[in-house]
């Protein structure tokens, strides 16, 4: 629902978009409910599904999944960063199948990584917004995330000034 309330934005203007180069949403058909979504499953012949389950973990576009995947017609376009044991990463990393309800669903589509939409911020954009704090934080907590990289941000903050600290599962923090 938010994914289409933000379309929804851009539908309404679309002069905006088309003036950066942007893709416009003027031939989209939004689904809101879970009886739109079901509808999609009867859908034939070309299109685009745009879902908003990050990693494929569960919600609606699994039982799209389950219609598409095993179809080499078909494209997977994942956008955003997957983290390692979800099926995003499986898909990535070219298992021949996925699990899905309990299914061994075959992977035969073809996946593309379009990695640079990703609508997480990077090193740079968290170190500006912290710049732009009226006062700097005690202690930053740093609980998402790869641990590698979570533990590289704190190296980075601790060079900048800042006190970071990547807790493990079951670490408790006074506030």
């Amino acid at each position: 629902p938010m994914a289409v309330g933000a379309t929804r934005i851009y539908a309404a203007h679309p002069g905006e978009q088309e003036a950066r180069g942007e893709l416009t949403a003027r031939n989209v058909i939004c689904h809101s409910t879970v009886e739109e979504s079901k509808a999609l499953n009867s859908f034939q012949g070309p299109g685009i599904l745009i879902s908003s389950s990050g990693m494929l973990t569960g919600g609606r576009i699994l039982h799209h999944l389950k219609r598409l995947l095993p179809d080499p017609r078909n494209t997977i376009a994942i956008v955003g960063y997957q983290a390692a044991g979800t099926q995003g990463r499986f898909l990535l990393d070219h298992s021949p199948f996925l699990r899905i309800h309990g299914q061994e669903v075959p992977a035969r589509a073809a996946v593309a990584d379009l990695g640079g939409f990703s609508g997480h911020a990077d090193t740079d954009e968290l170190l500006r917004w912290l710049g732009q704090l009226p006062a700097k934080p005690k202690t930053i907590f740093l609980t998402h995330g790869e641990p590698e990289a979570a533990e590289a941000l704190a190296a980075t903050l601790h060079g900048k000034g800042f006190t970071a600290k990547v807790p493990a599962l079951g670490d408790v923090a006074s506030l």
